[in-house]
């Protein structure tokens, strides 16, 4: 083992900058088990260590060598430049790709974006991408474009759909009013007159019923040709719906050319049809209207059109009629009316009469007919002709209905009590004999009043008769509740005595318009007589109604008539009136022959 002298010597005899010492504790840790190690000393320089064994294996020396840190700091600021240019490199790569991304994809998706929007915002589906290259993204820039040539389709598709009747393929009334609208703009700058033709096929609901709808399908699609083939190329036919139809002349030389053309277009609809093997003839209510003397817009217009073929339906139908201001007149007195009909039983505002009606065998009192009698706050005294059709029309004919009903049976009563027994005729509209409680409503008004279903005659007409099967069937359900069916106003209606023998009816009355003409000898005496002898054969009673002279009430006592009811007779007359007229009556039945007429 070295001593320290010896260990001193190699380290003089040593190379500059190299150190001999002897191996202590502190540099054997400092090793840590290692022969040669580095060490870093204060400042920038670097201390090199190796161990030396002795001949016995043992650590004995060790030799250490300092020198300065040049080549960590060349190592050092290589890798600070280079870690500058591989940040810059980086950054440089990434400012490049995301360019390259903006330019080549994100672009292309914000167009892509900014067109979706653009047409969830205009609805506009004629824009479309241009199509850049052929990667993935083109694909989808093809399948977008393409989307939205099928959602055009489809939506020109719709269009067409929403403005065109699938029927007839005409003008739906979308489409109309557009161009109605479009009309008027360009005839009020050029100062033109447009003339509207409102038109409704008569008793088309009859066609659908009796042929069913596939033929009443097929006779709108041959008025829809009829009418395009009637008009000129400047006109415009359309269909409204159901069995309405406009035409609009936007173009003519004048009031002749005007009916030149209505008359060609009303015998385009008067030409039989033939479906089927069946042949069919047709009619239509027609209403004109003129702008801009009947209404300075579309609405305005069609309105007066529609007035005005609702009183062509009033009038007969088959017929053509012009708008004027009378018709707005009467439409503003039949809304005023439907709306005070409402509350005119609350108001107190009806009343019944009641017409004596005679057995022409003994000139009995036998029945009266209950007539029903309204006084308007606005109007006055309003007819029933003109009044029950609103009241059926505007929902108020059952509770008016519902009034009739009790109160008959309420002056049934009150004359009963007088020692006055009378049937009492009443007249039942379509719209009750189609309401379900009618039954329920007329067993309660004969119950409340100690009455039975032989008090009552109800009475319809041929109109209602004929208007719906259902009708029938309530009516053989009347029947058998005990009532008796009376057939009013017979022979102006659509029925014959044929087809009586089928109805559910008990007696028939011979319309005035067949009294008022008879006379021995005369044309309506024949018939009147065929009415009632045809009658008596099928077991039907015959009341004539409208005996207004002395040489009526004889000739129909000869004729057979089983009654007779007219102004001859008596007028119409409230319930104490009647009870003097029967009291009056009755104490002159030794000479009632001779004292008929009491007016």
């Amino acid at each position: 083992m070295l001593d320290d002298t010896e260990i001193a010597r190699i380290g003089v005899l040593s190379p500059s900058g190299i150190t001999v010492q002897k191996v202590s504790d502190s540099l054997l840790k400092e090793s840590r088990g290692q022969k040669i190690w580095v060490s870093q000393l204060p400042g920038d320089r670097l201390a090199g260590h190796a161990v030396i064994d002795d001949l016995f294996g043992n650590p004995g020396i060790v030799i250490s060598m300092e020198q300065p840190r040049h080549i960590y700091e060349i190592g050092k600021n290589a890798m600070a430049n280079f870690t500058l240019f591989f940040i810059i490199s980086t950054f440089g790569i990434c400012l490049l790709s995301l360019l390259f991304v903006k330019h080549t994809i994100l672009s292309r998706m914000t167009a892509l974006v900014r067109s979706i929007r653009i047409i969830g915002k205009s609805r506009d589906l004629s824009i479309r991408l241009d199509i850049k290259g052929q990667d993935e993204l083109s694909e989808v820039e093809g399948e977008f474009n393409r989307m939205i040539s099928s959602l055009e389709t489809a939506q020109e598709e719709l269009h067409r759909q929403a403005m065109v009747d699938p029927l007839t393929q005409l003008p739906n009334r979308a489409l109309f009013f557009q161009t109605l609208n479009r009309t008027i703009r360009r005839a009020d700058r050029q100062g033109l007159q447009i003339v509207l033709l409102f038109i409704d096929l008569d008793h088309f609901k009859a066609v659908n019923d009796t042929w069913g709808h596939d033929f009443g399908d097929a006779v709108l699609k041959q008025i829809a040709d009829r009418l395009t083939g009637a008009v000129g190329p400047d006109d415009l036919v359309s269909r409204l719906g159901g069995d309405e139809f406009t035409i609009l002349l936007s173009r003519f030389s004048g009031v002749e050319d005007i009916q030149a053309r209505i008359s060609t277009i009303q015998r385009a609809l008067a030409e039989p049809h033939t479906l089927n093997g069946q042949l069919f003839h047709s009619t239509a209510s027609i209403g004109v209207s003129i702008y801009p003397q009947n209404g300075e817009d579309a609405e305005l217009l069609v309105k007066a059109a529609d007035l005005a073929m609702f009183q062509v339906k009033e009038n007969g139908r088959n017929n053509i009629c012009r708008y004027s201001e009378k018709l707005e007149e009467a439409f503003s007195r039949k809304k005023v009316i439907g709306r005070q009909l409402l509350s005119a039983v609350d108001n107190g505002e009806l009343e019944l009469h009641y017409q004596p009606i005679l057995s022409a065998s003994n000139l009995d009192v036998v029945k009266v007919e209950a007539l029903l009698r309204w006084t308007s706050p606005t109007f006055g005294p309003v007819s029933p002709a003109e009044f029950i059709p609103l009241a059926e029309a505007g929902g108020s004919i059952s509770g008016i209905g519902n009034w009739v009903l009790r109160k008959v049976c309420a002056d049934l009563r009150s004359f009963r009590d007088q020692g006055i027994r009378l049937k009492a005729a009443v007249n039942i509209s379509g719209v009750q004999l189609m309401q379900p409680g009618l039954p329920e409503q007329l067993t309660e008004a004969l119950a409340d009043n100690g009455l039975t279903a032989d008090s009552l005659e109800l009475e319809i007409t041929e109109t209602v008769l004929m208007s719906d099967e259902d009708i029938i069937s309530s009516l053989i359900n009347l029947r058998s509740m005990g009532f008796c069916i009376s057939l009013d106003d017979f022979g102006t209606g659509f029925s014959s005595l044929s087809y009586l023998r089928t109805f559910p009816v008990d007696l028939i009355k011979i319309d005035r318009s067949f009294v008022s003409g008879i006379q021995p000898g005369a044309s309506d005496d024949t018939l009147v007589r065929a009415i009632i002898e045809l009658s008596h054969n099928l077991g039907l009673r015959v009341v004539s109604e409208g005996v207004e002279l002395r040489e009526q009430f004889d000739l129909l006592r000869a004729l057979g008539s089983d009654q007779l009811q007219g102004y001859f007779i008596s007028r119409p007359l409230p319930a104490s009136a009647l009870k003097e007229f029967i009291s009056g009556y009755a104490s002159a039945a030794s000479t009632r022959e001779s004292s008929v007429n009491l007016l």
